[in-house]
């Protein structure tokens, strides 16, 4: 999906990394299509930007958010401050809502933030980050990292071509330099928002990282 091949469809809009993911589509010419619960959240005016009012598990609200679009992003969670939310699966909610509607609409592409905790078959976590988050992450998060691997599940047996980005704790920060990518194991401690934002945002036009679920950290 190219800038002028149609609207971008952004869930998680008002947090720290949808913030930044939004400000990054628009500097790059996409519209943008935002879910957010609290419209008032979202202090972001633009002329090619459109709110819509929802929740992301509310499948109406999804329907609603994907028409016109080419794309989805979600920048839900994981976030340790949103147990309840957790708990009550938000993400894979989401992610289940969108593999139906988007199948019925006809998008295919769907990029989406994760745990670096979240483990798939492919990795080979030798460094110390990658055992830290495997090991310690994945008790820490609780209920949180339940819901991404619950995720990844309907992810691999959908048929939409997705992209997972895993992600160590994300931090507040100005773009930099491009984020590390590694395939096996996390390369770093944290990532900041505005890069994981333009990593994210990349991921439309390339065909590189299609059904993988990649680490990324900041340099």
């Amino acid at each position: 999906m190219s800038s002028e091949s149609g609207k971008l469809a952004i869930l998680g809009g008002s947090g720290l990394t949808g913030v930044a993911l939004i400000n990054e589509a628009l500097y790059q010419g996409y519209s943008v299509r935002a879910l957010v619960r609290d419209p008032s959240s979202l202090n972001i005016s633009h002329r090619r930007l459109e709110i819509i009012a929802g929740n992301a598990d509310d499948s109406e609200a999804i329907e609603t958010l994907l028409q016109g679009c080419a794309a989805v992003v979600s920048a839900l969670g994981p976030t340790g401050r949103s147990k309840s939310a957790a708990k009550a699966m938000i993400c894979s909610t989401a992610t289940g809502h969108l593999i139906e509607k988007m199948g019925d609409i006809g998008i295919t592409r769907y990029i989406l933030v994760s745990a670096a905790s979240l483990v798939m078959p492919a990795d080979k976590r030798t460094n110390l980050f990658g055992l830290v988050t495997k090991y310690v992450g994945s008790l820490m998060l609780g209920d949180i990292i339940k819901d991404k691997k619950r995720e990844y599940r309907l992810l691999a047996a959908s048929d939409l071509n997705w992209t997972l980005v895993r992600c160590p704790s994300i931090k507040e920060g100005k773009f930099i330099n491009e984020v590390k990518v590694n395939r096996l194991t996390v390369p770093g401690g944290k990532v900041r928002n505005a890069e994981l934002a333009r990593f994210l945002i990349e991921q439309l036009v390339s065909t590189e990282f299609e059904h993988e679920g990649v680490f990324v950290a900041s340099a």
